[in-house]
């Protein structure tokens, strides 16, 4: 109050005591403040600090701001308080069909066989251990490799001679490597004992079918014929 009496009121929101943002009320013998969001205290004087609360989740960092406040999120989240986990294998990263596991903040590879590297992309050249064998060509192909043998050799690396490999003729017959391929694409041929024909001799020969036997019975054996009168 002020005045030869005291009898006048003192306007004590003249002097703006809530700040320039809030609102000042007088009363009798004093003021009210009104505080605008983010400030609180008699005269509005104190910020609120909005991250006290700790509203950012997943090891995300809070800033405040005036009656507001943001999050910086970790690796491998997001949304307004880093609450969601970011699938990072939504985008493909693992190459060549590789199977990929989403992590906190990042994702895995399990490469098919043949691959290697973070995201599988590395190419394992298989020729650099020399599976190969006598004097095969090496050629590197995805994830495998294949031998392209010299002649007579066969098998998966070139390993194997043709006759040995699987013992391929029949009913007796020799085993006979060839080189030429043009003319004995599976690298040997196979000569047959009588009474048997075929690529490996697996057939029986019927010598009966030209009728032989005169004036008698003419009687297949599995290596020459009986007649019978």
């Amino acid at each position: 109050f002020t005045g030869q009496f005291c009898e006048a009121d003192v306007a004590a929101c003249l002097s703006q005591p809530c700040g320039t943002s809030s609102i000042c009320k007088d009363i009798l013998g004093g003021y009210l403040c009104f505080c605008a969001p983010g400030f609180i205290g008699n005269n509005c004087e104190i910020e609120v600090d909005e991250c006290l609360s700790d509203p950012c989740h997943n090891g995300a960092t809070c800033v405040d701001h005036l009656n507001a406040f943001s999050c910086i999120c970790q690796d491998g989240f997001q949304g307004t308080t880093c609450e969601a986990n970011i699938n990072e294998c939504h985008s493909s990263p693992c190459l060549h069909n590789a199977s990929c596991s989403d992590l906190i903040g990042g994702f895995e590879c399990t490469c098919l066989p043949g691959f290697t590297g973070a995201r599988c992309e590395t190419d394992i050249d298989e020729c650099a251990s020399f599976p190969c064998k006598n004097g095969a060509t090496c050629i590197d192909q995805p994830g495998n490799y294949f031998c392209q043998c010299v002649a007579p050799f066969k098998g998966l690396n070139c390993e194997f001679r043709p006759c040995e490999a699987s013992n391929p003729c029949e009913n007796g017959a020799a085993c006979i490597e060839e080189k030429n391929l043009d003319v004995f694409p599976l690298g040997f041929q196979c000569q047959c004992v009588k009474g048997f024909a075929g690529p490996r001799c697996e057939i029986n020969v019927n010598e009966c079918s030209s009728n032989p036997c005169l004036h008698g019975y003419c009687y297949d054996s599995e290596f020459s014929l009986i007649t019978h009168f």
